[in-house]
């Protein structure tokens, strides 16, 4: 049976839960933390009046704003941000390191297979697969995580 065990009965049922979970975790996030006020509201009125041509009440969408200016013209740390901030940031840290390990792991048996002395068409197939590993782990990297981190902290400074 080998490994094929982990995806078989009860083990089936929490690799289906697993993204379950993180979307209903995203979702809870996105509903409670980054609802619509008025401070988010007022923020992008203008922009969107100008773009859209559209009155904000006939507008629905989802932000955070770190610094927002309050009624007194002061600029004030929006703590509701940095918190959803922060609980995005630990769900997207939980597959980040997911690909990092298992990725480090297979590199590993696929180096290990490269030095004992195997064929050479044996050796192209490794090869072959070390390739798509490091491709699988590369991109998800470049069109994923970075944008994400990105998008979401760069406007903290």
């Amino acid at each position: 049976k080998g490994r094929v065990r982990y995806f078989q009965g009860n083990n089936l049922i929490i690799w289906f839960l697993i993204p379950i979970v993180c979307g209903a975790a995203w979702l809870l996030i996105t509903s409670e933390v980054y609802t619509q006020t008025k401070i988010e509201a007022d923020y992008i009125r203008n922009s969107v009046k100008q773009t859209f041509n559209s009155d904000m009440e006939d507008v629905v969408f989802i932000s955070g704003i770190f610094y927002p200016i309050d009624e007194t013209g002061q600029r004030i740390i929006n703590w509701r941000t940095f918190l959803g901030f922060g609980l995005f940031s630990i769900l997207m840290t939980i597959p980040f390191t997911v690909i990092i390990v298992f990725g480090y792991r297979s590199w590993k048996i696929v180096r290990g297979l490269l030095d004992h002395g195997e064929s050479e068409y044996s050796k192209n197939l490794q090869m072959q697969l070390y390739k798509a590993l490091v491709a699988q782990t590369i991109l998800p990297m470049i069109f994923l995580f970075i944008p994400f981190g990105l998008l979401f902290s760069l406007p903290m400074f």
